[in-house]
């Protein structure tokens, strides 16, 4: 099992699901609009940009925060706790939105990298979902990755905090 210890929100969903509770992981895979160089220059251990440009995935290592949304992530999990460091993920544009194949591709980039605790404070507003997004959830989750995403504000269900492979945190 793959130890954390995070907001004791997640407490009770974490137990259900099989999860430790105690800090052995000290670095957190952050998908978001990126982060604050100058500000986290301390805590980054890596980056990379995932983005849709002529019809493809492409990636590059552009991962500041052109929102500011990834990096008051930043803030408040480093309010949490103080010695994370984080790996960031740039998957979402400017106006905090992507396409399914960024997402899926920054998700996929997660299986590669050596940290296990992803956060998406993120969700998807269409109410769909698709079966690769959730099989790639599983994937994450049996390869001992531990993924807490946010759920949208106001509803019962949202994506992907709702798949059973996920740590919804409702704030």
């Amino acid at each position: 099992l793959v130890a954390i210890q995070f907001h004791t929100v997640l407490c009770p969903e974490a137990q259900r699901k099989g999860m430790v509770l105690t800090m052995d992981q000290k670095v957190i895979i952050l998908i978001d609009t990126g982060i604050d160089k100058s500000a986290f220059e301390d805590c980054i251990v890596g980056g990379i940009h995932f983005f849709a440009e002529d019809h493809c995935i492409r990636c590059d290592e552009d991962f500041d925060d052109d929102n500011g949304h990834g990096t008051a992530c930043a803030y408040i999990i480093k309010s949490i706790f103080p010695s994370a460091k984080f790996y960031v993920i740039k998957a979402l544009d400017k106006h905090s939105e992507t396409i399914y194949p960024v997402l899926e591709a920054a998700l996929m980039h997660c299986l590669d990298v050596e940290y296990n605790v992803i956060n998406l404070s993120m969700t998807i507003l269409d109410g769909k979902t698709t079966k690769e997004l959730e099989s790639l959830c599983k994937q994450l989750q049996f390869s001992g990755k531990i993924v807490l995403s946010s759920v949208c504000n106001g509803c019962k269900e949202s994506y992907p905090a709702s798949y059973r492979s996920i740590i919804g945190v409702r704030g």
